[in-house]
């Protein structure tokens, strides 16, 4: 089966997936806390996860042409390219900031940080992808930003300028790897562009990091329930969803509707770690839901 036969069936089909993205997404501050009380680096972590991951959905693809016939190996030259470049410069860098400014700042502002990446793909789009200006899109983005504010606000604590310097790199190429991804991975299944994405974006963090079997196992496989946990809701569902989501909505609205991750990762964090929510998180939340329904109805 050729992936250029993939086509999108429709805007809100699109909506769905993204905001499955978004509540994947949520899950990697869950994981995150627990490969950190485990004792594992960043690199280390980022390094195993996209390599389990791509191996996973690699045997899955094994599985579906040995028994259907179905190859989702096959893409063509411009689309294996761009997926190594989507990888290497996108996800791995991006990931790779991410997980630095972590080092420096509170998990909210970090997180605040990230999530300027909705600007830089709404002012991208109207700039380079010649998308029109649309004005409900803008004030949806304007209401979301300021909900994520509140929802992030009382965990504000810069200890350096460096991690402020690696949360703005992570919106900056998070928003790159979205406009690209917008504009270049439109025919191309989702599941086959997450593959050779997580293949390329792990082999370069791993040349980096060099991670050891070890630490991948675990004692008694404590990190390797973790690491299929984090492969597959961490990591294949949100990246194939959000692609999935990308081919049938644009890249603003899509941009503004995966804002749902933080408020994932705060309703877990409750529910696990049995952090409090002030009145002005709840308030946040309801503000994001909200700018997100003024995406749906903006169709």
């Amino acid at each position: 089966m050729a992936n250029s036969t993939f086509r999108s069936p429709g805007f809100y089909t699109g909506v769905f997936f993204i905001l499955m993205a978004g509540i994947c997404f949520g899950s990697l501050g869950i994981f995150g806390k627990l490969f950190i009380k485990a004792g594992l680096e960043a690199g280390t972590v980022l390094s195993i996860r996209f390599l389990f991951a791509s191996f996973l959905l690699g045997m899955c693809f094994l599985g579906l042409k040995i028994a259907k016939k179905i190859d989702l190996f096959k893409v063509s030259k411009e689309q294996f390219v761009t997926c190594i470049l989507l990888g290497v410069l996108g996800y791995a860098v991006f990931s790779s900031f991410y997980f630095i400014s972590f080092k420096y700042l509170s998990v909210g502002i970090s997180a605040m940080l990230l999530f300027t990446f909705p600007v830089f793909v709404f002012l991208g789009s109207v700039l380079f992808l010649k998308h029109p200006f649309d004005k409900k899109v803008g004030i949806a983005l304007l209401i979301a930003l300021f909900g994520m504010f509140l929802l992030l606000k009382d965990e504000f604590e810069v200890k350096n300028a460096l991690g402020v310097y690696a949360g703005m790199g992570a919106a900056i190429t998070y928003a790159a790897y979205v406009l690209l991804s917008d504009r270049f991975q439109k025919n191309i299944h989702p599941l086959t562009s997450s593959f050779y994405v997580m293949l390329s974006a792990g082999l370069c963090l791993a040349t980096m990091h060099q991670p050891t079997f070890e630490q991948f196992v675990g004692p008694e496989f404590s990190h390797l329930q973790l690491f299929v946990g984090l492969s597959v809701i961490g990591t294949i569902a949100p990246l194939s969803l959000f692609l999935a989501g990308l081919q049938r909505i644009p890249g603003p609205q899509a941009s503004i509707l995966v804002m749902i991750e933080p408020i994932t990762a705060t309703l877990l964090a409750f529910l696990f770690f049995a952090e409090k929510m002030s009145l002005l998180q709840m308030t946040g939340i309801g503000l994001v839901v909200f700018a997100d329904i003024l995406i749906v109805k903006n169709k």
